[in-house]
């Protein structure tokens, strides 16, 4: 009975301490752009600063909504870096078919798993000009 109660006690011990250890590992994400587009446009230069607090690779990926409907995902990229990035990606909106005071979105999913972006950050909303 005791080699069971000790054999339960770790079981757990081990369970919380991996949760504790998957929460700590948190990525940051600031939107910094585009902050303007205009109907004409065919890319939009999206710019975000990307804080990870472990040196895991982590995955990467924008989403395109308009009018609040998502209309585009980004290929994912990925890094291994530590301390703050400056992700810059160039995506091509030309397929969107944007129109004057149509509302977009970009949204910035991070995580560590290809399959799984848990961390997200969406940019200011931005009117779409003639």
């Amino acid at each position: 009975m005791r080699r069971i109660a000790i054999g339960l006690v770790a079981g757990v011990a081990v369970w919380v301490g991996s949760a504790v250890a998957a929460e700590a590992q948190t990525i940051q994400i600031q939107p910094i752009g585009p902050t303007a587009l205009k109907a004409t446009d065919v890319n939009a230069f999206y710019v975000a600063k990307i804080t990870p607090n472990s040196t895991n690779t982590y995955y990467v990926q924008v989403e395109v909504f308009v009018n609040g409907v998502s209309r585009l995902i980004t290929a994912q990229d990925h890094f291994s870096t530590v301390g703050t990035k400056t992700y810059r990606k160039t995506i091509d909106i030309s397929s969107l078919g944007l129109q004057p005071n149509d509302i977009v979105v970009f949204r910035c999913e991070c995580g560590w798993s290809s399959t799984s972006l848990p961390y997200t950050a969406d940019s200011p909303s931005i009117t779409v000009g003639s």
